[in-house]
């Protein structure tokens, strides 16, 4: 199981692109885009955040989740927190996920 899925890809476009013979080159064409970034899914997002555990970072993943909450693979974030927790020998990465979505979804409880 990977533990980072390929999310969407950012395309970083040069800005003499745009400068070449003083006019405008189409974004389409292919070397206009000097690179494809990968970025992580929300869920790998949520994962980074939980795991680093700073209260920033559990902040951050709040507002991912929440705003991610309806589309969110839970399977996925549950088997991948769950081998690296089993890995740790530690569950408290587990128990800040569950007040991350508990938060999310706004339901009542600790804090």
């Amino acid at each position: 199981m990977p533990l980072l899925r390929l999310g969407s890809r950012l395309r970083l476009m040069s800005a003499s692109a745009f400068l070449r013979r003083g006019r405008s080159v189409s974004a389409s064409h292919p070397s206009t885009w000097i690179s494809l970034v990968p970025l992580p899914t929300p869920e790998d997002l949520i994962l980074f955040k939980v795991l680093a555990g700073r209260d920033k970072d559990l902040v951050d993943a709040v507002g991912v989740a929440r705003r991610h909450l309806s589309t969110l693979d839970h399977r996925y974030i549950d088997a991948t927190l769950d081998a690296i927790c089993e890995l740790a020998e530690d569950l408290t990465p587990r128990h800040r996920l569950d007040e991350v979505l508990r938060e999310a979804s706004g339901r009542p409880g600790k804090r």
